[in-house]
Order: structure tokens, then C-alpha cells, then sequence
């Protein structure tokens, strides 16, 4: 049997003197598929196939008696990782999180980067990422209420935002103010990618990178 996936590349693992064992993101979670003669120069397939490339793969299932990998037919991108020095810590931030998934629902990761994904390289690297990495927490079950304070559901005088509390905190449940600029940015991080954009600075993107980092680093 045959079927289409469509995801992101996130590993490649040499087999043999060729072939390769590729895995990727779908909506499913990690799909692993044995992949013929994709090192060979000539392979047509191979084009395809660099890390966060964004492609629809042909599959030939597995046979349930021979308990075979899958195997990989044919792979057609949809749209190529920009491989450039300046997008090197973005591939290996999201790399690094991606190979550590434990979810098995992950359309709204899937559907968000291919939307983001051709903005990468545009100066846009690090807002991308912070969206993307975002979007694991929900995926992985662990997004902070964005409602309100995460103690008493008060929607004014949230001074403070913390990811092991579960989010928002108001003036009565916490004695620390993130200021103003880093709750909006948070605020906004629950919205589309265009109001994320319009209204976070870089500074305030570098600070939530680093705690989201912290955290989801912390959760795998």
C-alpha cells in the first residue's frame, strides 16, 4: 500500500553505502521511513530531503509480516529550509526540540511552519523561532493560560508571567513586574504570527527565546 505524508525533515541517518533512515514531523508525530539510494549523487529524491526541508513524501507501508520500515518512494518539496550560515542556530535550535518530541498531534505545529518558513533569512529568524517553539508547548500539552492570572482568573493587573506557574500572574500573586513590553509580547504570542510581529520588539524576542528555551528545555 501507498500513502502521502506531508512534514518536515528533522534527521538523517546514514544505512548501508546509499540509503538512509530519514525521519520527520507530521501530523501525526515522528514518521520514520527507509530511504533507497538517497546518498548517491544522482538521486532525484535527495534534493528533497536536507534538514527542515518541507516535502510531501510517497510511502510504501511496511508489510505487517516482514516488520519493515517504511519505504520511500518518492519525495517532492514543497519548500526548502534556506541552508545559510544565518539561519544556523535557528536549524539547530528547532532541530534539537523537534528530535525530542513525545506528542502525537502536530497539525498545528505543521500547518504554522509552513506558513513561517519561507520568512526564515528575512530578519525575521528569531521571532519565527520563538512562534514555532510556542507552538510545541501546545502540541506537547504544556501552554500556559494566556486568559488570565493562572491563580485567580483576573484579566487587569497582571504584572508577571511565569511558564512553571502555568502564565499570567497577577499584582496579588506575585511581587515581581516583567514590565509592560515583555507581558504584551507574551500577550500577543497567543495570536497570529503578523500581531506577534507588529508588536515585539527584537530586545523582548531575545528574552522570551531564552525562557522558552529554559523551559521546554527543562520538560524534555
Amino acid at each position: 500500500m501507498q500513502e502521502i505524508i506531508k512534514g518536515i525533515v528533522i534527521k538523517r541517518s546514514d544505512s548501508g553505502e546509499f540509503d538512509e533512515v530519514i525521519s520527520t514531523l507530521c501530523k501525526t508525530g515522528i514518521y520514520t521511513f527507509f530511504s533507497p539510494g538517497t546518498r548517491k549523487i544522482n538521486s532525484k529524491n535527495a534534493m528533497s530531503l536536507s534538514l527542515l526541508d518541507f516535502t510531501n513524501f510517497e510511502i510504501l507501508t511496511r508489510n505487517e509480516i516482514t516488520n519493515l520500515l517504511p519505504r520511500l518512494k518518492t519525495a517532492t518539496l514543497i519548500y526548502k529550509f534556506p541552508l545559510d550560515y544565518q539561519n544556523a542556530e535557528f536549524q539547530e535550535t528547532l532541530l534539537y526540540f523537534l528530535n525530542k518530541i513525545k506528542a502525537s498531534n502536530y497539525l498545528d505545529f505543521i500547518e504554522t511552519y509552513e506558513k513561517l518558513l519561507p520568512m526564515v533569512g528575512h530578519n525575521k529568524n528569531n521571532k519565527v523561532l520563538v512562534y514555532l517553539i510556542n507552538k510545541i508547548l501546545k502540541c506537547e500539552g504544556i501552554y500556559p493560560a494566556y486568559s488570565g492570572c493562572v491563580e485567580c482568573g483576573r484579566q487587569k493587573g497582571l504584572i508577571d508571567f511565569q511558564f512553571h506557574k502555568g502564565g499570567f500572574l497577577c499584582y496579588e500573586h506575585s511581587t515581581f513586574e516583567l514590565g509592560v513590553n515583555k507581558l504584551n509580547a507574551l500577550y500577543y504570542l497567543n495570536k497570529d504570527f503578523d500581531s506577534f510581529d507588529k508588536n515585539t520588539t527584537h530586545d523582548v524576542v531575545d528574552f522570551l527565546k531564552k525562557m522558552i528555551i529554559t523551559y521546554l528545555t527543562e520538560y524534555f
